[in-house]
């Protein structure tokens, strides 16, 4: 039965006990009366069931010398049927979140990226966040910050934009490779450029972009979005099973990064090599890191044989103990330039 307030009439104690309360008492009063048993009182014919709860009865428990005043909230079955499925929905947002591909989990949430020092143990950043152990609101409301950063590319840096032939950033291509390179890791979004290939070795386009062939990019996309990443050993071959390549399952993470991704490299372009692309690749689904990445050195980067031979002789050439460490970066643009065209 349902309480209420003292009456010192009979007669308006007997009609105030068939009007019922309005639910006053905060969720966790209720789920703390769900957890008592005693604390859960029905009324009503079987027909139109109330559930009444007293939300007070775990302080008079602690506290007999002065009692708090009871507030029992009524609900009917289905109103309670449903607050339970609400809380189910809720449950299941933070309880069920998956494993990422190539990331981790955490008190947090779900975090994607290789992490700090490429141990896979925590993220780099608050900005590899996929997912919070929270309800879908607050989850949305966290990620949409989260999302900005990620697409932001090499916005704010306007010197280290990819630009077309002509254009003042032009000759800067190996750089704005290595400042994009660093972005993505810092976002942990690197992984959907770090291809693995049918050998199980891994070729990051990012650091190898002349190795890049249009079926290596093509089938790269295929496996993170259809087939599933090819498994591989600690001696970096792939892993059989029954004769066959394993694969991993789809993880929908990889393809929230693919679709950040390409956004974040169309914002380090310049306006003009922007709208190019656009035009080139016209469909938004088409419009992923890797595949951008890929037009934009089809059309920009393009090191002659010639020049190829002569840096990789001048690499085989090098004894590294006779460079100071500043030659780091020019070792790295000898490294970019090296591996041949595109195909």
């Amino acid at each position: 039965m349902t309480q209420n307030s003292p009456s010192n009439s009979s007669e308006s104690e007997s009609n105030d006990s068939n009007q019922p309360e309005p639910p006053t008492s905060s969720l966790y009063d209720f789920v703390s009366s769900l957890i008592s048993p005693a604390a859960a009182n029905v009324s009503g014919d079987p027909d139109s069931q109330t559930f009444s709860f007293d939300s007070n009865q775990h302080e008079t428990e602690t506290n007999m010398a002065e009692p708090a005043p009871t507030v029992s909230p009524t609900f009917t079955q289905d109103q309670l049927l449903e607050l339970l499925r609400t809380a189910g929905r809720q449950w299941d947002a933070f309880s069920t979140l998956k494993q990422p591909l190539v990331g981790g989990l955490n008190a947090t949430g779900a975090w994607t990226g290789h992490g700090v020092g490429g141990e896979g143990t925590s993220p780099m950043s608050a900005q590899c966040m996929r997912d919070f152990k929270t309800d879908v609101i607050k989850n949305h409301q966290a990620l949409s910050p989260i999302e900005l950063k990620c697409k932001e590319g090499l916005s704010d840096s306007p010197d280290l934009l990819f630009s077309l032939p002509g254009e003042p950033n032009a000759d800067k291509v190996v750089p704005s490779l290595i400042a994009l390179s660093e972005f993505m890791i810092s976002v942990g979004m690197e992984s959907v450029f770090r291809i693995i290939q049918t050998d199980g070795t891994q070729l990051d386009m990012l650091l190898q972009p002349g190795m890049v062939s249009s079926d290596i990019e093509r089938t790269w996309h295929k496996d993170l979005t259809i087939n599933g990443v090819i498994k591989v050993d600690d001696q970096g071959r792939p892993v059989l099973v029954n004769g066959a390549v394993d694969r991993f399952a789809q993880c929908s993470y990889d393809a929230q990064n693919l679709h950040w991704s390409g956004e974040a490299v169309l914002n380090s372009c310049s306006p003009t090599l922007m709208q190019d692309l656009k035009q080139v690749i016209p469909q938004l689904a088409d419009r992923t890191g890797p595949h951008v990445l890929f037009t934009i050195l089809k059309k920009i980067y393009r090191p002659s044989s010639s020049k190829i031979k002569s840096l990789v002789n001048k690499l085989e050439a090098l004894k590294l103990t006779d460079y100071p460490g500043e030659m780091s970066l020019t070792l790295s643009t000898m490294h970019l330039l090296s591996f041949g065209k595109f195909r």
